[in-house]
């Protein structure tokens, strides 16, 4: 049903967004999810003011017959604007938020291996299974709700860091001094060195002793210079080699690259570079084999090939699979593989290489896993699925499940430290985290919203990861340090 425009001006003057929230109004994430269906369909004219920019909660409008309109930008809004703007909204609501919402924002931010979407219509179409009614008469609701709700102050308690943001304002700034130091030898012999500091968090006497990202104690060489984009660290069992891949989801091609010496200055030579998109290169730990996964049979397959990049063979069966990992001792290998007639639900699967046996970990009927990092004794597994990491037993199926420490916020690609005892963990948009496995102690490390992929150095004294923090996507290391009691 179309919205009913009225004629008189004074009933018709829209509210801003922002002066909606400040009155009280708890939304709800499909009165959110309407708010934004409406801006993209309903058209509503509003008189542009200042300050003029993209979409946000000072500047898009709400009329009182459920129009929604923009005052700051008369233009089409890209995908990626509405999905921030719709960001910004959820985290403010209250009650559940779904899995496969938080999902297609992410997709709609290009923060996932997915197709972005190719217009607002495709964006809407996804948005529709989570509305509950007619927006329209939702965002009318909303409104009226509006008049009746008395303004109030949400008193939130810092921890004692006092180094928590909103988790929807200034990440960008953040991004730009967080993070540890950008390695430079990972680009080659034509990158010039320039430092990049990093600022530890300071950890409360109350908390339980938990590693620390710290910065190095002089300035390091760093690359500032090249547009090669580089992802996926994984170290060799020695420390002394580290692989990554070099294109993104939506690049043409991607190499498996290799720096050995990761100190010394030496350059990164190519394993892997055929043509094909290869990602995720994962070397066994006896250092003979390398674990990807490539789409060089036109879908996404997990591959094991001698270290040398040679004698490249399929193992992960048929249809969509990815993110491997070897076991401790080189045995099998775990990685997720998409259902078939589901294939943006993705499971854990096991190999045994000896036999090619598959064996399947999990059956989650929604969301996404992600890559298992395995504890040392090669007996349990831990992984992300949605808003939880997840310790599994393979002998017995038994589970231990970790929330996230920010509602609403899913965990990505968890680390397993070489001792067993820590996971280092990527909270959606609120940087780097690390759970302590034996309490279920928790806490934030770094405020950088983009790191990601985090793999541990054999001795346990560095952590890799990948960042745009310095604005293009960067292979990071930073040493580890316990914190003070």
């Amino acid at each position: 049903m179309a919205c009913i425009s009225h004629h008189d001006p004074n009933r018709m003057k829209p509210v801003p967004l922002r002066s909606l929230l400040d009155r009280g109004v708890d939304l709800l994430p499909n009165e959110s999810v309407a708010i934004v269906q409406q801006l993209i369909h309903s058209n509503a004219d509003a008189a542009l003011e200042p300050p003029f920019g993209p979409l946000s909660l000072d500047g898009v409008v709400i009329f009182p017959d459920g129009r929604v309109g923009s005052r700051s930008c008369a233009a089409t809004p890209a995908v990626s604007e509405v999905g921030r703007l719709l960001e910004s909204m959820l985290v403010l609501s209250r009650g559940p938020l779904p899995g496969g919402l938080r999902y297609t924002l992410a997709r709609a931010q290009l923060e996932v291996d997915a197709p972005p979407f190719d217009s607002l219509n495709a964006f809407s179409a996804s948005l529709a299974r989570f509305e509950n009614g007619n927006r329209c008469r939702i965002v009318r609701s909303l409104v009226a709700r509006a008049d009746g709700v008395k303004p109030h102050i949400v008193a939130v308690a810092l921890p004692p860091d006092d180094t928590r943001r909103p988790h929807n304002y200034g990440w960008r700034a953040a991004a730009a001094v967080a993070g540890s130091f950008i390695l430079g030898w990972l680009a080659g012999p034509h990158v010039h060195q320039v430092p990049i500091h990093d600022q530890a968090l300071p950890v409360a006497a109350t908390t339980v002793e938990v590693p620390i990202l710290a910065p190095p104690a002089t300035s390091q060489r760093d690359a500032a210079a090249g547009s090669i984009e580089m992802y996926s660290p994984a170290f060799s069992s020695d420390g002394r080699t580290i692989f990554f891949h070099t294109g993104g989801a939506r690049s043409a091609r991607s190499a498996l690259m290799k720096r050995s010496g990761v100190d010394d200055g030496a350059a990164a030579i190519p394993v892997v570079d055929d043509g094909s998109r290869n990602y995720h290169a994962q070397p066994s730990p006896d250092g003979r084999r390398l674990a990807f996964d490539s789409d060089r049979e036109g879908e996404r397959a997990v591959y094991i090939a001698d270290v040398d990049g040679t004698r490249v063979r399929r193992v992960s069966g048929a249809g969509y699979a990815a993110v491997p990992t070897w076991s401790p001792d080189g045995g099998r290998l775990a990685f997720i593989r998409a259902e078939p007639d589901r294939p943006k639900v993705w499971n854990l699967w096991l190999l045994t290489d000896s036999s090619g046996e598959l064996r399947r970990l999990t059956r989650f009927g929604y969301g996404q896993t992600w890559g298992a990092s395995w504890l040392p004794d090669g007996r349990s597994v831990v992984f992300s699925h949605e808003d939880r990491i997840v310790q599994l037993s393979l002998s017995d199926g038994r589970v231990r499940r970790y929330g996230t420490p920010v509602p609403g916020r899913t965990v990505r690609t968890p680390a397993v430290s070489p001792d067993g005892k820590r996971v280092v963990f990527q909270v959606w948009r609120d940087g780097v985290w690390i759970l302590e496995l034996a309490s279920g102690a928790m806490r934030r490390l770094l405020t950088d919203p983009t790191a990601e992929e985090f793999a541990w150095s054999p001795d346990g004294r560095r952590v890799a990861y990948h960042s745009r923090a310095a604005g293009r996507w960067a292979i990071h290391v930073a040493p580890v340090i316990d914190s003070p009691a």
